[in-house]
């Protein structure tokens, strides 16, 4: 991969939230992302389609963009979630204060949201669902569960405390409101990122302006 494109800052590089910071200099296996949203959009929903746009033929457009819009909006809802979970850590409002803000890839196993702070041994893992429906109690199992194998590749002298989380774009159901109480999930939606997001945000300085008198 070109380095001019990242120090252009066109294409990021992403390693797993399970490497330690102390070895991504060394690290394998990363990926690699257009670092900007709108060309995301573009050559995921424009460039496909650009001899349809040629010739004016829209139906297929239409469908296309049915089809693509909803994974690419969750794509970028996971980035988003991975946005709070930063802004949340440096605000105090997470049990530890993240070294690292990622996701997390082994194998089959794949994990939306990871925070990690390697000196304290503390992790979140959060998942992010963009759906019409209020998330159920087997995704609430699911991410406790995907959490467990998650833990298990990544190194340290001791025991990890973890912390979860849960992503949705709208509600969840009473079971998981009800499990979540008991054990610390965090529940957020994404009416409470907007605002959690826009409330941490630094306000404009007003500069007074100073006029003459005669």
């Amino acid at each position: 991969m070109p380095t001019t494109l990242i120090d252009l800052r066109l294409v990021e590089k992403r390693l797993r939230a399970s490497v330690p910071v102390s070895q991504h200099d060394k690290a394998r296996h990363a990926r690699y992302y257009l670092a900007d949203p709108f060309l995301r959009f573009y050559y995921r929903m424009v460039e496909p389609n650009r001899s349809y746009l040629a010739q004016q033929i829209y139906d297929p457009i239409v469908r296309n963009f049915t089809e693509q819009l909803r994974p690419f909006v969750a794509g970028t809802f996971e980035d988003l979630c991975r946005t709070w979970t930063l802004e949340m850590g440096k605000a105090g409002r997470l049990p530890f204060m993240p070294e690292f803000v990622g996701s997390d890839w082994h194998g089959d196993v794949q994990a939306d949201v990871i925070a990690v702070n390697w000196r304290e041994a503390q992790v979140l893992l959060g998942e992010a669902k963009w759906g019409d429906d209020a998330i159920r109690l087997e995704v609430y199992k699911s991410l406790h569960e995907r959490a467990q194998r998650v833990l298990a590749h990544m190194p340290s002298p001791k025991p990890w405390t973890p912390h979860f989380a849960l992503f949705a774009r709208r509600a969840f159901t009473a079971p998981v409101v009800a499990a979540a109480r008991q054990d610390g999930t965090r529940l957020v939606t994404f009416a409470g990122i907007v605002s959690d997001l826009g409330a941490t945000r630094p306000r404009p300085v007003r500069r007074a302006l100073v006029g003459r008198h005669s």
